[in-house]
């Protein structure tokens, strides 16, 4: 893999974890998601009107790009909502390798039987490893009658993720990479706006007033995360990206223990060293 390609995945992935760090302190607010994609949307607008300006860069859009940009936002519409549902219950040590760990795996077949992509050895043990040790992170979730909402919504966010990812590395080849996920942040805002004001109206004013520097990091870290991702998808592999972007997982448990208290245990550690190998698998195929 080209070390650009691997800078850019490693870096999307700590900002990946980070930002979800926030919107679990928050307990997964669904206004503070909400409000953070018009944010995101509109943080990278004026790049994509200086680039036209003063590059000149075509800002049609082919219908193939047209196609990938709505049929992500519908996705990432329900993406968000679930998200943020199963912050609202579970831990981020228990949430993120579930959703992280279903949307590689979905990614990575699809990728495999249907794109025809190839994968080498080394790749195929690091994706292996991987997803051990994900899973592995996740176990005792699994033996917790009372965790059973969360990983069904979990499962349901990796099974968005999986869908997002094959349509964004269309989505990016057709598509200038910022027009592209400014309009798909902003069109998500748009699709989940009727739910909104249908169900939380009544406190989308306080939570303005509550947390305000939540929205915008939020907004901004998912926004530039996205950004690294669909410029790697333009120069690299989708089935070894995205199994690479599970670095986030490790950086996520540490965030959980560090800042939110939450309980370590072997199981996690063991989790966590798998994930570090399988990754060195995939730099060295």
């Amino acid at each position: 893999m080209d070390v650009i390609v691997f800078v850019l995945v490693i870096s999307s992935a700590v900002f990946h974890a980070s930002w979800n760090l926030v919107l679990r302190k928050v307990t997964g607010n669904i206004i503070v998601v909400w409000l953070s994609l018009f944010v995101g949307g509109l943080t990278v607008l004026p790049i994509v009107i200086g680039n036209t300006y003063i590059k000149g860069l075509e800002t049609t859009i082919s219908l193939t790009g047209l196609v990938c940009v709505v049929a992500s936002a519908v996705v990432h519409s329900v993406y968000f909502c679930l998200l943020a549902r199963a912050y609202q219950k579970g831990e981020i040590s228990i949430v993120y390798p579930i959703t992280r760990g279903s949307g590689i795996t979905i990614t990575t077949l699809f990728a495999l039987f249907v794109l025809n992509e190839n994968i080498s050895f080394a790749g195929g043990v690091g994706i292996t490893l991987i997803l051990a040790g994900i899973f592995l992170i996740a176990l005792k979730s699994f033996t917790k009658n009372s965790n059973s909402d969360v990983i069904g919504m979990s499962l349901s966010v990796g099974a968005m993720i999986g869908a997002c990812s094959l349509i964004d590395k269309v989505g990016a080849i057709n598509v200038d990479p910022v027009l592209y996920i400014s309009l798909l942040y902003i069109i998500s805002g748009l699709l989940m706006t009727p739910y909104i004001l249908l169900n939380y109206r009544w406190i989308i004013g306080s939570t303005l007033r509550t947390y305000p520097g939540y929205i915008m990091t939020v907004g901004q870290g998912s926004i530039g995360t996205y950004l690294l991702i669909l410029f790697a998808f333009t120069m690299g592999s989708v089935s070894y990206i995205v199994p690479m972007r599970e670095f986030a997982v490790v950086v996520s448990v540490f965030l959980g223990i560090i800042f939110l208290k939450e309980e370590i245990t072997i199981p996690k550690f063991i989790g966590i060293a798998a994930i570090s190998i399988g990754l060195i698998c995939l730099r060295l195929g």
